[in-house]
């Protein structure tokens, strides 16, 4: 008898059984999906359409919309081409297949629901959806034509020379990461597909790339049972598993398998449906990568049984035991075995993260690495202390800088949840690019918080970007990511971004580093990732290589000639700049001058301010350098290399400072009266000014100094914000109150030109000069505005609050005191900021004069206090020593712990513990003696 000749599946390469016709394994046929809309009628295990479908007649109408013809039959629906009425357009309609069961029915209106959510362009858009009374519920498509991405791939293993030529890895990468990106959309709407896999994806004629059949999907929060899709394929019972088939139309449940078998997820293959997310997604996507890369499925099964049993036992062929997985990048291998994990924990959290990674390796860019050593990053403390864990940093005394001892090439990011505690006001900064352990060059991301919270971003020592619109406060988790990816500084707040520049000359340094101003700063899973150098050099590294090696002659030709290839684009301007570097260093003026003039006219024509500065610096004239810099900030208001002029500006005036004084504070003067200086950069050339008063004469220079601007700049309300802040820092005296109140009623009287805080700001600074000369009435009548204006609980808020209350109860009236304080005790009494525990002291004070012993010890030990003030609360009771009370204290600003010892001294003389009240009298004096706000609080009595 003759033997019969050995068949092999087309589609994966395993044998089948001899005679077959089908050409395909149990495994493929039971994987195998229709092109949905190609127009060939196939059904899920590539057998004729069920129930007749190829030869019933084509129904008339649709809902209205006449039928041409079949494009597809699957498992649940038929979809036909239509043309929809009203538009004269060709449409796809898809209705349930006859005799599939109501819940199967409705199950097409889900499908059309969820895909109607999903506006993007990698996501056939849902045109109508409707019920016909004899064809039941219907929804129309977009029409697309093409070839599903399985046909590609089965073209790839049979070696077709069309499809080799055209669909190289990195085609079928781009056409992937489309495909991610749309499942990505889909995750962020907290929606799994279920279901995806090569035959799911359709290559449009035109460039598409789509993700199709929706009709598994499932919307995570919502409770109620999703509908699953039924198949032709006879599906084989796991053990502990039921398989769904076609003749049922029940919901999903634990229990039920959904999905395709050689890319489902181990969680779908047990049937665990409560256990199936976003990351089962991902598992598919790893699948489908996997056949991209080997040209067959990840699992190697004769049944579906088997398959089940291999998916849910995480029993794959590793990826490099395919003939052509050996030869895949190991970047991509890496990929596609963590999102085959067997643990969905083990697997990247949704599509976007492998859609990242392969837009990293489609731009040449390493992966990201953690920074470590033996699983621990090492940091050394150059200045203040720390204390280091495997993954956290505390600030035990600072101010601080943890410098990390790895040198870091190329892009960075840093991770951490960082937390400030018992301190009203605190800042942390993160330095990248630092050219030296000790610098203070680089990049530097600074965030305060409290009542002066601000994000800055700094370049080389100069505020570029100053954002006053995010409120950080103590007590309060922030998880903070600070990236540099190539040219870019981004800072990411709670995973929003909050602040990102782009840097046109971006800074060499490879050093990073942490800083804190003092203890209390605590940074938690803390991560350092680098991935180095980039696969492919910038348009402008080998120049610039041989610039930094002194090679000036070479450099300069080869930045001539990117230059003259590329005249119109960004990097031959910077390339013509950089040639003019080239010739100011060889002191070849001229030739600068004459590139520089080319640039004139061009997008980047700010560039030929820093190269005319450039020449002044080489010709040791800083005042035309000065001029040129000057003149660049005046003319280029919004050219991207502003932000390198201004630097440079300002480090100019501070070069000429530190020779002359007086010189530099006429430099400083010089760009107050710039018209396109902006609010940031004011307040960093007023705080450069009081530097230079400080030096000079101390803090009655700074006063002196504030005075004087103010003075000078009547209208200037960027000018006069941070003068009045000075004035507040630097004290003021009972000579100068007088003057610093005119002054604040000076700027009260801009109105409109003020923002609503700003406006609070100055009602306080002005209360202040109020309660130091004794006029407390009209404190109280100004502090009863902000109250009534400000949000509660606010920062402001806080500050008017508590300072009404002393006003009345210095002056005798408890029971008013008691009235500012109650209305918002419970808000302020929620977190456990400084200020609101000096509010909580001052209620308890209120009370203690007035008698009411019960409400008293309810304000101080009650369900009212928070936990975290009742080692204060114990010490001011008696029940515990005052060391717990000084501790704290010493934890604030000097300024807070002034107006925290008043409270406490008031509350001490209600409970008539004279003592105590005057030993902490004379605390507040010595902290805020300068003050005379503080001065007449603490003798007030």
């Amino acid at each position: 008898m003759a033997t019969a000749e050995k068949s092999f599946c087309t589609r994966c390469g395993l044998p089948i059984e001899p005679g077959s016709t089908l050409q395909l394994c149990g495994l493929c046929r039971a994987a195998q999906t229709p092109p949905t809309q190609s127009g060939q009628i196939e059904t899920g295990a590539g057998e004729p359409p069920p129930d007749g479908s190829s030869e019933a007649p084509l129904p008339r109408q649709i809902g209205g919309h006449d039928i041409l013809g079949v494009l597809g039959v699957g498992g649940m629906g038929t979809v036909y081409l239509a043309m929809e009425p009203g538009f004269d357009r060709l449409v796809a309609l898809k209705v349930p297949r006859p005799r599939i069961g109501d819940k199967i029915s409705r199950k097409i209106l889900d499908e059309a629901v969820v895909t109607g959510r999903l506006a993007h362009p990698g996501i056939v858009p849902v045109y109508r959806i409707g019920e016909d009374a004899q064809y039941g519920p219907w929804y129309t498509m977009k029409r697309v034509e093409g070839r599903a991405l399985s046909s590609v791939v089965a073209g790839l293993r049979e070696n077709r020379a069309e499809d080799l030529e055209k669909f190289t890895l990195p085609v079928l990468l781009g056409i992937y990461l489309r495909a991610c990106e749309a499942v990505a959309f889909a995750h962020h709407h907290l929606i799994v597909h279920r279901d995806l896999k090569p035959g799911n994806i359709m290559l449009g004629d035109f460039g598409e790339v789509l993700v199709l059949d929706w009709g598994l999907a499932k919307k995570l929060e919502e409770k109620a049972a999703e509908g699953m899709r039924p198949s032709t394929t006879k599906f084989y019972t796991a053990p502990g598993a039921q398989v769904q088939g076609t003749d049922t139309s029940s919901f999903s449940h634990d229990g039920q398998v959904i999905g395709t078998p050689a890319y489902m997820s181990p969680e779908q293959a047990k049937g665990a449906a409560s256990e199936i997310g976003l990351q089962s997604d991902v598992y598919s996507l790893g699948a489908i990568l996997y056949e991209l890369l080997a040209r067959c499925a990840p699992v190697d099964a004769a049944t579906t049984q088997d398959a089940l049993q291999k998916v849910i036992a995480g029993q794959l062929v590793p990826l490099e035991k395919r003939p052509h997985g050996r030869s895949a990048p190991r970047v991509l291998v890496t990929l596609v075995e963590k999102c085959l994990s067997l643990n969905p924990a083990d697997r990247l959290p949704t599509a976007r993260e492998v859609a990242r990674a392969i837009e990293d390796f489609l731009g040449g860019r390493a992966p990201w690495r953690p920074v470590s050593d033996g699983g621990k990053a090492k940091w050394q403390a150059p200045a203040g202390k720390w204390d280091v864990g495997a993954d956290s940093l505390t600030c035990i005394a600072g101010p601080a800088r943890a410098l990390l001892e790895s040198q870091l090439p190329g892009d960075v990011r840093i991770a951490a949840t960082v937390r400030a505690e018992g301190r009203t006001s605190w800042e942390i900064g993160f330095w990248l690019a630092l050219r030296g352990s000790f610098s203070v060059d680089g990049y530097q991301i600074r965030l305060a918080g409290g009542p002066e919270a601000r994000v800055e971003f700094v370049r080389d020592g100069v505020i570029a970007i100053r954002r006053l619109d995010l409120r950080l406060s103590a007590g309060a988790d922030y998880e903070l990511l600070v990236m540099r990816e190539g040219d870019r500084i981004s800072l990411f707040i709670n995973g929003a971004r909050a602040l990102e520049y782009r840097d046109v000359f971006p800074l060499r340094g490879n050093r990073v580093a942490i800083a804190a101003d003092g203890p209390g700063v605590f940074l938690r899973r803390v991560l350092v990732e680098t991935r180095g150098a980039p696969l492919q050099l910038a348009f402008l590294a080998l120049p610039d290589k041989l610039f930094q090696l002194g090679q000036l002659t070479e450099a300069r030709e080869l930045y001539n000639e990117l230059a003259l290839s590329h005249p119109d684009r960004d990097e031959g301007l910077i390339a013509r700049y950089k040639s003019a570097l080239c010739s100011i260093e060889l002191g070849e003026n001229d030739a600068a001058l004459e590139e520089l003039r080319q640039l004139e006219g061009t997008t980047l024509e700010a560039l030929s301010a820093l190269g005319r500065a450039r020449i002044g610096f080489r010709s040791k004239n800083i005042m035309e350098a000065w001029e040129a810099l000057r003149d660049g900030c005046r003319r280029f208001v919004d050219a991207p290399v502003r932000v390198e002029i201004w630097t440079l500006l300002m480090n100019t005036a501070d070069r000429v400072s530190r020779e002359s004084a007086e010189l530099g504070a006429t430099l400083y003067e010089q760009l107050l009266r710039e018209p396109w200086l902006e609010a940031h950069e004011t307040g960093q050339v007023i705080s450069e000014l009081m530097a230079l008063a400080g030096l000079v004469g101390g803090k009655p220079k700074i006063r002196s100094e504030a005075l004087r601007i103010l003075s000078v700049y009547p209208h200037n309300v960027p000018v006069r914000l941070e003068c009045h802040t000075a004035l507040a820092r630097s004290g003021m005296t009972p000579a100068l109150v007088q003057q610093a109140r005119l002054s604040l009623h000076a700027t009260l009287a801009l109105g409109a030109r003020l923002a609503k805080r700003d406006r609070w700001r100055v009602i306080l600074w002005l209360c202040e000069t109020l309660i130091a000369s004794g006029e407390l009435e009209n404190a109280r009548r100004w502090l009863s505005v902000v109250m009534k204006e400000t949000p509660h609980p606010s920062v402001e808020g806080a500050w008017a609050r508590n300072w009404l209350a002393l006003c009345w109860i210095v002056g005798s009236g408890p029971q008013e005191a008691l009235t500012a304080l109650a209305p918002h005790s419970k808000e302020y009494s929620a977190t456990a900021q400084p200020q609101h525990l000096i509010g909580a002291i001052l209620e308890a004070a209120a009370l203690s004069w007035m008698g009411l012993r019960d409400r008293l010890v309810a304000s101080l030990e009650g369900e009212g206090a928070h936990p975290d003030w009742k080692a204060v609360m114990d010490a001011l009771s008696g029940r515990e020593p005052m060391d717990a009370f000084m501790k704290y204290a010493g934890t604030l600003t000097p300024n807070l712990q002034a107006e925290f010892y008043i409270a406490g001294a008031e509350l001490q003389m209600a409970r008539q513990r004279d003592a105590s009240a005057t030993s902490l009298r004379r605390q507040a004096l010595s902290v805020g003696g300068e003050r005379e706000f503080v001065r007449k609080l603490a003798s007030a009595r």
